[in-house]
């Protein structure tokens, strides 16, 4: 199988998949976390419908680790002499608002800051942008009743408990799958066992043996650091 570095899932898309995707409706991210990658699919491809779903809370632990892209953004502006006292003091205003943070904080800084778009009003953030989280993976794929033209599975399936079996919930997500719909999975693979978050991982030849997907993309295993990752993008047969 061939190594490849590490590049983000939106890069990927961007580069290898711009025209397949470019009339897409539907996207579901499964174990989105704080969901930056559902705001680069719509404003990048304009989904209409970014579903998300996550065990875990957007806020707390995610506010410390998945918004630095953030404040990466703005303390190089404001270092940079860009923005004002007045811009600043509003923007942190919201950075430990609970309830608002999500959308007066992330994603309309975002809007603002990286894309250089005005975000959408709060009501049509609310219409587009479907964000499950506090959610059971498994639970919430055996009842979900919809298909999609993309979904991505990031990281996912190697954290879950030990009594679910991670291939058995990968062919549920992948019979969420529209016709011709695009599936891009990462996941560690065997060859990394470190890390006492990593409940079971999977034989990769396995995986790879009793799927049922065309590859467009990989299977690569991909080199992040001292971690190895199965990488490939695919659609049903």
């Amino acid at each position: 199988m061939k190594i490849i570095p590490h590049k983000e899932t939106i890069d990927i898309l961007k580069q290898e998949f711009a025209i397949d995707l470019k009339n897409g409706n539907s996207v579901l991210d499964i174990g989105c976390n704080f969901p930056k990658l559902l705001f680069d699919l719509h404003h990048n491809f304009n989904f209409k419908e970014c579903i998300g779903v996550d065990k875990r809370n957007t806020y707390g632990l995610d506010r410390i680790g998945t918004c630095e892209e953030i404040d990466a953004i703005i303390e190089n502006k404001e270092n940079n002499g860009e923005l004002t006292s007045g811009e600043i003091f509003n923007i942190n205003a919201f950075a430990g608002d609970e309830k608002n943070w999500l959308y007066e904080y992330c994603y309309k800084n975002i809007c603002k800051y990286q894309y250089n778009v005005n975000p959408h009003q709060k009501e049509i953030f609310q219409n587009i942008f479907s964000l499950n989280f506090d959610t059971k993976i498994e639970d919430f794929l055996k009842n979900l009743d919809q298909k999609f033209d993309l979904i991505v599975c990031s990281k996912v399936l190697s954290h879950l408990d030990f009594n679910i079996d991670p291939i058995d919930i990968l062919k549920i997500i992948i019979s969420k799958l529209n016709k011709n719909g695009l599936i891009i999975f990462r996941d560690n693979d065997e060859s990394w066992k470190e890390g006492a978050q990593i409940k079971q991982p999977f034989d990769t030849k396995k995986l790879l043996d009793e799927i049922d997907l065309i590859f467009d993309y990989g299977p690569f295993k991909e080199e992040n650091v001292n971690k190895t990752h199965i990488l490939f993008a695919g659609r049903k047969k």
